[in-house]
């Protein structure tokens, strides 16, 4: 029974999260998908119709008395656009779709469509998480130290992370002067790399650009 609802959780789940927390069973997954959606589909379309019937029915006796409505298809046919207009019908639609959407996915291909709603929850839930990280790292890491070599026509940077984005094509701006990455390689505890940056040529084509704010000032190395 707890496989069974485990199961129907993650038939809701992105992919991410059914790596991590595996099904009992694939194919169960799949047939609950193909269950699941298409009664998500016929139960959200029957609520949605009855709802339209009460609401064209209410514009039609308030509306009947003010102004013809000889056309009973047309009028029909506008109290019901009118109606998809509210959010909560929008919402509705959505969830048809989806439900729609995951019944083919699971009959036709064998995949399992997650829920909207849970894929953007995750998401959120995710990044969330990840900034916090990010800010943690941030606030534990070193900071970078900054040497000059020959006259500062080089600089030293030791950085307790890795920069990927500093290469041969992005242009350093450090305190008005421009430099490029002459090499790179990694760096002994506490820090993981080591960069050497040179003057750039004024003639060099920029094809990255970055102003460099060393939090301390920057001494000569021994």
């Amino acid at each position: 029974m707890k496989s069974l609802l485990r199961d129907i959780v993650l038939s809701y789940a992105p992919e991410e999260l059914r790596r991590l927390f595996r099904p009992a069973s694939t194919e169960r997954l799949r047939i609950i998908a193909l269950v699941s959606g298409l009664l998500q589909c016929v139960t959200v379309l029957v609520w949605l119709l009855v709802d339209a019937r009460k609401f064209m029915a209410l514009q039609y006796s308030r509306l009947s008395s003010a102004v013809p409505l000889d056309d009973h298809f047309m009028s029909t046919f506008i109290f019901f656009i009118s109606y998809l207009l509210y959010p909560a019908s929008i919402v509705r639609v959505c969830f048809i779709g989806e439900g729609m959407l995951r019944w083919l996915l699971a009959f036709l291909t064998g995949d399992v469509l997650p829920s909207g709603l849970v894929a953007l929850g995750w998401r959120a839930f995710r990044g969330f998480h990840r900034r916090r990280d990010e800010n943690i790292r941030q606030e534990t890491t070193l900071p970078d130290k900054v040497e000059s070599f020959e006259n500062g026509d080089r600089l030293l940077i030791s950085c307790s992370l890795p920069r990927p984005h500093w290469n041969a094509s992005i242009t350093i701006c450090i305190r008005g002067e421009n430099y490029e990455v002459e090499k790179s390689r990694p760096g002994m505890a506490p820090y993981a790399c080591l960069y050497v940056l040179r003057k750039a040529s004024p003639a060099k084509i920029r094809r990255g650009f970055e102003i460099y704010e060393p939090l301390q000032g920057i001494p000569p190395s021994p």
